[in-house]
């Protein structure tokens, strides 16, 4: 059996285990109480994972050996495995006492843990987890009790001995592991008692914290390296209920920071350190890290944690995150209070601790009345050091505001504090002497401050020294110079706290007094290090870096200073922001806005803001900026000038001439108003400058009275300025800009605003006046490139002064040819005097500056030799690509193509020009180029080109040139024109454009000419003779001929189409009408006698044409439209005008007149609408009642049952339709309405007549007969109204007489004769019928019934039905009125879905049409069968029975509508 033993153990190390359990059990067979064999069988289930068999194994060998330990701790072990806690304590508590009674403490020391721990997790335990394992009365334990339990237990029993040098604990039976893990323990417990504290009420919390508190303080006594244990303790200080052992925690706090430096409180401690030393960022890095980890730890955040930061960013000046730290305050109070149910400590945390940081944070944000309330309240406090700290705050901010209070308030507070410390009462005499030196009396500050300096606290001792050197400095003499008084002052107070201040003034001396620029430098940087605000520091090392020459350290020192934006000192900030202006950087902005958020109520840093914005082109940034600044009280004359150039920019000159006024007229306080002569030249510098902005922006709108306006005004501010040797020469020059400028203007103007005649040319001469005096004031003058401009502006003053005097006597002059074009001799010598001029200042600004583009170009322009134009071109562009020399040069090549036709000079143009588009494809020269190359070519696609380039040219600027190209461009076009680029250039447009044109030019025939022409092709043919003769006055009739001609035949052309010569023979005229009407036949040979009352033969054929039909030649007047027509497809009509009388007017005559005529006049009317291009509102509703007509005529007395799409033509039909009493009338005019097709004011008439109240049925028939004054249904509409509200019988009369007279149809005459008879009857007695539609049958008034009947027809046509069942019981009805009511009836009954009925209805009119007597019976036979083949067709889907009808249907049914029934029967 051992041998098997052996094997089972051999196979059980190799594992494996199913082997060895084998071996095992053939043991057992033998001997069943084998416990070495149990014991591998259990350890290899154990390993197998088979639970159960490895648990009945071991219990087994404890049932055999009791006190077997090994078999008690593998059971623990299967327990722990299973997880099942209650058998693990069982068996760990049997395996504590084995241990225990064989003596071995060690192990059974080590069990305790585990044994709490299972006991913990199993919530149930029989026995105490202590050593001495006695029995415990209860049979339940909390993990409270346990974890109590067991420290008490592992401090009674262990003999704990600690290292302080080494900060290390021992114990005699345990390793240093096991100390380790012990600790662990510890910390394990001592949280689960935290955690219980802060669950438990406030009645247990006082109880439990109690017993804690004394547990901690055990645990120290014999674990002092417990880091748990440590924080609470350190937690715990900050509490009013703490003990008075942890008072003093110095030690406790090293000793946690070297076992655990990581700790939140460790950090806390090494910031409190570092904030001591000033290192106030990493004292804030290091806290902001201990906060986070505080806050998710046991414990809770830390109040004193937040106190000492809101401390430091107190030294951080730091209010915003001030305000932050306090607003978190309460919250971290109230979570301490609900976790351990204590409030902090008064030391810690007060009302008043918290009112003076806020009073610091509203101190930092420069609320100073805030501030100042809360620092007098925490002076007035009982709490000491606070109350005099607050109030020397009071004194320093009384120093800043109004230095008289100061200096009471600290004498009150030095009587006050009689009974306080010696320290504290010299602090407060100090102060006193601080303040004494606001009032220079700086000796006697110097003597309070040597005789109480000595009896402060060493943490005041610096700054009372610091500002006693200050006194020595400001006393100067010995006291500055000699190294004992200020600077052993400045270096005692730097060695006491290092003070940033103190070393500014060292390093202050060392530069002025010593003349050491090296330690001055060292004491700088240190005191920059220190703080980094200290503006005195920093100005001054950057002036030391630049007297030394060093400016390139300035701008790493800026950089430095300012990494961290909320700390970022504000002189640094400027400086920088000064630096990237100078480099046109944009990050001066940013730098600027930084700034900005350090002193967020600074007018100064706002208008230096908007100067940035400004010169970065942010102008809108910039507006808002100086809005801002002026808002905080930034308002002087210089900043009004910088918010009017913007204003000006986006045009709100209105505004910007409003800011600058005042400041001329000095009706605004001193303060902003310009001192100097030199501030108000200034001022009327910019007032002129935004005048004549202004005055350019009326010229591009056309505008040119306003802009002659601004352009005197602009010359009076400047006139009137006060002139400096400053503003002299800049108003001179600006001066000469505006008066040249007046060539672009109207000279018609500056005769109206002057009050003088020819006030234009003078104008235009002050510019030449106004150089000379800036050419003389530069002979003494170094700038070169001002001369050249002012030799460039003389220069072209001459030149617009030349062309001016040109334009005035209606000269023309080119910068392409030699001379201008018939000019009279004295004019030419004028005009040669100053071309002459012009090119000698031309040459004196290239003398200086050859390569000057603008120059070269301007000699171009006044040479007239045609080699020197194009080589000073060359030359222009050669220099710097210049626009307007490529211009000039591509129309010299394309001018001297107009006179001498060579293609060379084509191609070279067009090559010009196309290089413009590469340089600027945005000029307008380029353009203008492309038209006049366009207009030479001469053929249809050119001229549409030509206008192109014209359109494109004239949406790029408003160009003079280029309204006269598209006028010329549209002379030798006959229809309207529509440029495909979307401009959509029209006639009417160009008419404004020429006249704004004149306005400008009233001396350019050619422009008249071309007006002329605008309005002759817009049929303004009284205002083209005016143009036309205004043009010829302006020509002189010996250089001009062949223009006169030209223009004359214009004038005639015009003059005969806006009748002036038939004026002259206006009473053959009436006499022609008269014959018209009367006597067609000699109204003939009229015609042939006055052929010239008509324009053209066109006219004259087309009233011969209407004179024959009046006349009933009908086969003459068939011939005449006949040549017409093809007159008009031969294209020998060209008349628009002529178009529109041959295919619309008149046709309505040929219908009525000529029946035989219809169908050739509609063919013509389309013909006409499809070669006519430009459609115009009067036409287009010629074109309607053509429409209309035509449709009335092409079905006759046919149903109508296919309304045009057009919703007008539609109208127009169905008004119709009830004019002529169609059969389909009201079926038309129920459709209309439905379909709100009919034109407002009759749907509004009907609709008025049709309602049952008639309340608005007399307002809405006036409207309309007042819309409608020769419209027979407006007078019938009316007199249905009057009758109604009881009208007198004369009124009603007149209106039925006026409208009878306009009837035109026999329809429309009976509808006046039924409403005629109405009214003779309520003449004789009043007629009663009621507003539902019943009436008496036997009254006389059945016709007014009958149209009442219609009316509710088309709103009620149920109701209407049985109202046509009455009426048709009248014996008055003559059959034509029967047949009408019947239809009318049948009508109703389709309304309202009652086919049957309509169809009996319809078939039993069609069998007595015989009996009806009506004139043409086959018609209504003819509407009759179709109208029943569409019921049975369409309405019934029966084809059958309808094919039956479509065959009774006569010839004179049109074929289209037939096959329309069928086409719908088939869909």
């Amino acid at each position: 059996m051992v041998h098997r033993l052996e094997e089972a153990l051999a196979l059980f190390k190799q594992e494996k285990y199913q082997e060895a359990i084998n071996r095992c059990q053939e043991v057992t067979l033998h001997e069943p109480d084998n416990t070495n064999a149990l014991m591998i069988i259990g350890k290899s289930n154990f390993s197998l994972e088979k639970w159960e068999e490895c648990e009945k194994a071991y219990l087994r060998v404890t049932q055999l050996k009791p006190g077997f330990p090994a078999a008690w701790r593998a059971l623990s072990d299967l327990y722990n495995k299973q997880e099942n806690w209650v058998k693990r304590v069982d068996s760990l508590q049997v395996l504590c006492a084995i241990l225990k009674s064989t003596g071995k403490i060690k192990a059974a020391q080590k069990l305790t843990l585990e044994l709490a721990q299972s006991a913990v997790k199993a919530h149930i335990l029989s026995t105490h987890p202590t050593l001495n394992l006695e029995k415990c009365e209860d049979s339940s334990l909390s993990p409270t009790k346990i974890a109590r339990e067991f420290i008490r237990a592992v401090g009674e029993y262990g003999s704990w001995k600690y290292d302080s040098e080494h900060l290390k604990v021992t114990e005699l039976h345990l390793s240093g592991s096991e100390v380790e893990q012990t600790s662990k323990s510890i910390t394990f417990c001592l949280s689960t008692l935290i955690n219980d504290l802060k669950k438990g009420s406030n009645l247990e919390k006082n109880i439990l914290k109690r017993e804690l508190d004394g547990l901690v303080f055990r645990v120290l006594e014999w674990f002092p390296i417990a880091t748990l244990a440590l924080e609470y303790v350190l937690y715990r200080t900050e509490d009013e209920d703490a003990v008075s052992m942890w008072n003093d925690t110095s030690d406790l706090t090293c000793r946690l920071v070297t076992i655990n430096s990581n700790s939140p409180f460790s950090l806390m401690t090494h910031a409190l350190q570092q904030f001591e030393e000033q290192k106030f960022s990493s004292a804030r890095q290091t806290l902001m890290s201990a906060i986070r980890q505080n806050g998710s730890c046991l414990f809770g955040p830390c109040l004193r944690m937040y106190t000492l930061l809101a401390w430091i960013y107190v030294e951080e000046q730091n209010s915003d995150q001030i305000l932050a730290v306090l607003g978190e305050i309460p919250s971290v109070i109230t979570k301490k209070l609900e976790g351990f149910g204590t409030s902090p400590h008064l030391s810690v945390y007060s009302d008043t601790i918290e009112k003076f940081l806020m009073a610091k944070a509203y101190a930092f944000a420069k609320n100073n009345d805030s501030a100042l309330i809360l620092y007098t309240k925490v002076s007035e406090a009982i709490h000491d050091n606070l109350a005099i700290s607050a109030a020397i705050c009071v004194s320093e901010m009384y120093l800043q505001q109004n230095s008289t209070k100061a200096l009471p308030f600290i004498d009150q507070m030095i009587s006050r504090s009689a009974n306080a410390s010696q320290s504290s009462q010299a602090l407060l005499h100090c102060q006193h002497a601080w303040c004494l030196t606001y009032l220079d009396q700086n000796d006697a500050a110097r003597v309070e401050l040597e005789s109480h300096v000595c009896a402060l606290d060493k943490k005041d001792q610096g700054l009372a020294l610091k500002r006693l050197g200050i006194v020595y400095w400001k006393l100067g003499g010995e006291y500055r110079v000699n190294k004992s008084y200020s600077l052993t002052c400045f270096l005692q107070a730097a060695r006491l706290k290092a003070d940033d201040e103190a070393f500014s003034y060292i390093g202050k001396w060392y530069l002025e007094v010593q003349k050491d620029s090296v330690r001055a430098e060292k004491c700088f940087l240190r005191a920059l290090e220190l703080s980094p605000r200290n503006e005195m520091a920093g100005k001054a090392l950057s002036a030391l870096y630049n007297s030394t020459e060093r400016q390139h350290l300035n701008v790493p020192l800026w950089e430095a200073l300012t990494k961290e934006r909320e700390l970022a000192p504000l002189w640094a900030l400027l400086c920088l922001a000064q630096y990237y202006v100078n480099q046109d950087d944009e990050r001066a902005v940013d730098v600027m806005l930084i700034a900005l958020g350090r002193d967020p109520d600074n007018a100064t840093h706002y208008v230096s803001l908007a100067h940035l914005y400004q010169h970065f082109g942010k102008y809108v940034s910039a507006q808002k900026t100086y809005f801002r600044a002026m808002e905080l009280g930034a308002d002087a004359w210089c900043l009004r000038c910088e918010l009017a150039r913007i204003e000006a920019i986006f045009q709100l000159f209105d505004d910007a001439l409003s800011r600058l006024e005042p400041l001329l007229a000095r009706t605004l306080p001193e303060s902003v108003l310009a001192q100097t002569p030199e501030q108000c030249g200034i001022v009327s510098l910019h007032l002129a400058d935004i005048l004549y902005v202004q005055s350019k922006a009326f010229q591009a709108q056309g505008r040119y009275g306003d802009a002659v306006s601004n352009v005197i005004r602009a010359s009076k501010v400047l006139r009137d300025s006060p002139e400096t040797q400053m503003t002299r020469l800049p108003i001179l020059r600006l001066l000469a800009e505006i008066h040249a400028s007046a060539f672009y203007l109207s000279p018609k103007a500056f005769d109206v605003q002057t009050g003088q005649s020819d006030a234009w040319l003078p104008f235009i001469s002050q510019a030449r006046h106004a150089c000379d005096l800036g050419i003389k004031l530069m002979e003494t003058c170094d700038s070169k490139q001002l001369m050249v401009d002012m030799h460039l502006l003389i220069a072209t003053g001459c030149w617009y002064e030349a062309a001016a005097l040109c334009c005035r006597s209606g000269v023309s002059i080119q910068a392409f040819g030699s001379s201008p074009i018939n000019c009279p001799s004295e004019l030419l010598s004028k005009v040669t005097e100053f071309k002459t001029t012009s090119w000698r200042h031309f040459i004196r600004s290239l003398e200086m500056d050859p390569k000057n583009a603008f120059a070269w170009n301007g000699i171009g322009i006044v040479h007239g030799n045609l080699i020197v134009k194009q080589f000073c071109w060359i030359r222009a562009i050669q220099c710097t690509f210049l626009n307007a020399a490529w211009a000039n040069l591509g129309f010299l090549y394309a001018h001297t193509l107009y006179n001498r036709q060579k293609q060379t000079l084509l191609l070279l143009a067009k090559e010009v020009f196309l290089k413009l588009q590469d340089v600027n494809s945005d000029h307008t020269g380029m353009w203008l180029g492309y038209g006049f190359l366009h207009q030479l070519e001469k053929s249809d696609q050119a001229a549409d080109l030509s206008i192109q380039a014209f359109a494109c040219a004239l949406s790029l600027d408003f160009d003079l040139d280029a309204l006269l190209g598209v006028a010329f461009s549209l002379l030798h076009s006959a229809n309207d024109v529509e440029i495909d680029n979307g401009l959509g250039i029209r006639l009417a447009e160009v008419v404004f454009y020429l006249h704004k044109y004149l306005e400008r030019d009233p001396f350019n025939a050619i422009a008249w000419n071309a007006l002329g022409v605008a309005l002759y092709y817009s049929e303004l043919y009284r205002q083209s003779a005016k143009a036309f003769t205004t043009a010829k006055e302006l020509l002189s009739s010996d250089s001009h001929a062949e223009w006169i001609s030209q223009i004359d035949g214009n004038q005639m052309a015009a003059m005969i189409l806006a009748g002036n010569y038939v004026q002259q023979n206006r009473q053959k005229r009436f006499e022609m009408a008269d014959l018209v009407e009367t006597l067609p036949e000699k109204a003939i040979e009229c015609l042939k006698q006055h052929r010239s009352l008509f324009c053209n033969a066109s006219c004259l054929g087309m009233a011969t044409v209407l004179v024959l039909a009046r006349a009933k030649r009908e086969d003459e007047a068939f011939r005449g439209l006949k040549g017409l027509l093809e007159a008009a497809d031969n294209g020998g009509i060209s008349s628009r005008a002529c178009r529109h009388l041959l295919g619309i007017t008149g046709l309505s005559v040929v219908f009525d007149r000529i029946p035989a005529f219809g169908g050739l006049a509609i063919e013509m009317g389309r013909q006409s609408k499809r070669q006519i291009e430009f459609w115009s509102d009067s036409v287009t509703a010629l074109w309607e009642h053509f429409e209309a007509a035509a449709y009335v005529f092409e079905r006759g007395t046919l149903p109508w049952t296919d309304l045009p799409t057009n919703s007008r033509v539609s109208a127009l039909i169905a008004l119709a339709a009830i004019h002529q009493n169609h059969v389909d009338a009201f079926d038309v005019a129920k459709q209309i309405r439905a379909d709100n097709t009919l034109p407002g004011r009759y749907v509004s008439a009907m609709i008025a007549l049709l309602s049952s109240s008639f309340d608005g049925s007399l307002s809405s028939s006036l409207k309309l007969l007042r819309e409608n004054p020769t419209n027979a249904m407006a007078y019938l509409y009316t007199t249905y109204a009057l009758v109604k509200k009881d009208a007198p019988y004369s009124t009603l009369n007149k209106l039925l007489t006026r409208g009878k007279s306009y009837a035109k149809t026999a329809e429309m005459m009976f509808e006046f004769d039924m409403l005629a008879q109405v009214v003779a009857t309520r003449k004789c007695s009043e007629s009663e019928i009621d507003v539902n539609g019943k009436y008496d049958t036997n009254d006389q008034s059945f016709l007014f019934g009958w149209q009442c009947i219609r009316l509710v027809s088309m709103r009620e046509p149920k109701q209407a039905i049985d109202m046509y069942h009455k009426q048709c019981g009248c014996t008055q009805l003559d059959p034509r009125q029967l047949a009408t009511l019947v239809i009318e009836l049948a009508s109703a009954y389709e309304s309202v879905g009652r086919i049957d009925a309509a169809i009996s209805i319809w078939k039993c009119l069609l069998q007595n049409i015989s009996s009806l007597n009506i004139v043409q019976p086959e018609n209504l036979s003819s509407a009759c069968n179709l109208r029943l083949a569409f019921l049975y067709g369409v309405r019934l889907c029966k084809p059958k029975a309808a094919k039956g009808y479509f065959k009774a249907v006569n010839d004179i049914a049109q074929h289209h509508i037939i096959e329309s029934i069928q086409s719908q029967m088939n869909g």
